[in-house]
């Protein structure tokens, strides 16, 4: 398993607090420790503020920096950070479509539309 949060996790994580779960639940829930999940929450933005969107951006700009600064010491490495920025931007967008059709579908099932 990959030691960074995906989006996905990140949304999971997201709706646990909005839900007034504990960082032990949503850890157990995605499959990570409650110190990873407490590290993520209060590094961007603790339990009243926290945003996967945003989460997802910081893990970003943080991770460009470490590639860069890695670069500029080994000029032989090619950059191709940027479509893993691309495929990314596109998970996000692939999630929150999803969250909203299903959201839809349940309205419609549900007859509250």
């Amino acid at each position: 398993m990959s030691h960074e949060l995906s989006f996905r996790e990140r949304k999971e994580i997201e709706k646990g607090l909005k839900l007034g779960k504990s960082c032990c639940c949503i850890g157990l829930e995605i499959r990570r420790s409650k110190n990873c999940i407490v590290t993520e929450v209060r590094n961007n933005g603790g339990k009243g503020e926290y945003s996967a969107v945003q989460a997802q951006d910081r893990a970003y700009a943080l991770r460009q920096e470490k590639y860069e600064r890695l670069a500029e010491r080994n000029k032989t490495v090619k950059p191709s950070f940027e479509m893993k920025k691309r495929i990314e931007n596109l998970e996000m967008q692939v999630e929150i479509l999803y969250d909203t059709i299903k959201e839809i579908l349940y309205d419609k099932k549900n007859k509250r539309i």
